[in-house]
């Protein structure tokens, strides 16, 4: 698939959510939470600027690398942000994506994740749900990112304003990751299908939808 293409349909997304979550031992605090943010902001920053700055064509070669390298910054600085807390071993696909949605506004993700008193309650996807769902967010950015490729013939006015909407979009993401995280909160993980019918343990199936499972 051209890389165009790619990037309007939103797997790519689904991909790096799938496959490459890094381990949380991998992950090291270096700093409070406003300290990493503001570190990720602008490594966001520089990467998107600095793609932005390669010219024409070649510059469209570019784009597809620049969203997997931002989108991997902003995975890594949530699971950082769980260390802090002590919370990253409650990490999964399912937590990530939830954070993901919230902050970009994207589908129904409010069924997926809900605030019950001072607990946040996440309902565990499984892959199917999340291979369904995940492109929702990578076209949504996607859509904004496609832009670029005109912008590539003007890249001294463009790239600066690029790297600012990926530092702020690291930003809002690293926000509702924290608000999440903080000490007076936990998670509990409850099993759907990607309609958010709630699933009994060990099914094979939605009782309600019908829709194959495999977690």
């Amino acid at each position: 698939m051209h890389s165009k293409e790619l990037i309007k349909s939103g797997n790519w997304f689904a991909d790096i959510l799938l496959n490459f979550i890094p381990y949380p031992e991998d992950t090291t605090v270096t700093g409070l939470p406003d300290e990493m943010i503001r570190m990720a902001g602008r490594q966001a920053f520089a990467i998107s600027t600095c793609a932005g700055l390669i010219p024409g064509l070649w510059g469209f070669f570019t784009i597809l690398p620049e969203l997997i390298a931002v989108t991997k910054l902003q995975i890594n600085l949530i699971y950082k942000l769980a260390n802090y807390y002590g919370k990253a071993h409650r990490l999964n696909a399912s937590i990530i994506f939830s954070i993901f949605a919230t902050a970009l506004g994207v589908g129904e993700h409010r069924i997926f994740m809900r605030e019950v008193g001072p607990r946040i309650i996440v309902k565990t996807l499984s892959s199917q749900a999340l291979r369904k769902m995940a492109p929702q967010i990578g076209a949504n950015v996607g859509a904004r990112i496609t832009r670029r490729y005109v912008a590539r013939w003007f890249p001294i006015l463009t790239a600066p304003a690029f790297g600012y909407f990926s530092l702020a979009t690291t930003t809002k993401i690293a926000y509702v990751a924290d608000e999440i995280f903080l000490p007076d909160m936990d998670i509990e993980e409850v099993l759907t299908c990607s309609q958010g019918h709630e699933l009994p343990q060990g099914a094979a199936a939605c009782p309600v939808c019908g829709e194959e499972i495999n977690v």
